[in-house]
C-alpha cells in the first residue's frame, strides 16, 4: 500500500464548515454587543440628564418657582414653538398624549386630556450643553421639570423596540 500525504477532499470541507459555523456565531455575538453597548450609552446619558434636572429643581424648589420654567429669573431651555420642536411634539403626543396647543392669549402651553395645563421645555443638543452642562449629547430632550419627566427625542432601537425614556429601559 502505498501512503498519501495531505488532506482529502472530505476533511476539507468539514473544516471549512467549522469555520462557517465559527464565523457566524462571531458575528452575531459582535452585533448583540454593539447594540449592548448602544443601549447603555442611551441609559447613562438619560441618567447624567436626571441628575442634572434633580438639582435644577432643587433650585427651582429653594427659589420658591412654581411654574418650574425659570431658573435664577431666566427661562431654561425652549418654548415647544422653538424651530425643531416639530419631532419632539410628535414624541410628547406619541408618548404622553400630550398634544401642543397654544392659549386664547398666545401664551404656549401643552394640554394634557383630563388635567390642566402642564409645561414642558424643549432641549437640543447645545441648550443640554448650556443650561444642563451636558457636553456631547447625542439626542435632543423634553423636560417637565415639575414632573422631573425626561423624553429623549431621538431614542434608542433594541431588539424592535424604541426607548425613548429611562423608565422604559
Amino acid at each position: 500500500m502505498r501512503k498519501e500525504k495531505g488532506i482529502t477532499l472530505i476533511v476539507l470541507i468539514i473544516t471549512i464548515i467549522i469555520m462557517l459555523i465559527l464565523i457566524g456565531a462571531g458575528i452575531q455575538t459582535g452585533t448583540t454587543s454593539v447594540s449592548e453597548i448602544k443601549l447603555q450609552n442611551f441609559s447613562y446619558e438619560l441618567q447624567q440628564v436626571h441628575g442634572k434636572v434633580d438639582g435644577i429643581y432643587q433650585r427651582m424648589i429653594m427659589e420658591d418657582n412654581t411654574n418650574y420654567v425659570l431658573l435664577g429669573g431666566k427661562p431654561i431651555g425652549q418654548n415647544m414653538t422653538a424651530s425643531g420642536a416639530e419631532e419632539a411634539r410628535r414624541i410628547l403626543k406619541e408618548i404622553r398624549g400630550i398634544e401642543y396647543k397654544l392659549s386664547a392669549q398666545g401664551d404656549e402651553n401643552l394640554y394634557v386630556p383630563g388635567t390642566s395645563y402642564t409645561t414642558y421645555r424643549y432641549f437640543s443638543k447645545n441648550d443640554l450643553n448650556r443650561y444642563l452642562d451636558i457636553r456631547n449629547s447625542k439626542r435632543d430632550m423634553i423636560i417637565n421639570f415639575k414632573t422631573k419627566d425626561i423624553i429623549s427625542v431621538q431614542g434608542e432601537v433594541y431588539d424592535g423596540i424604541e426607548y425613548h425614556r429611562l423608565e422604559e429601559l
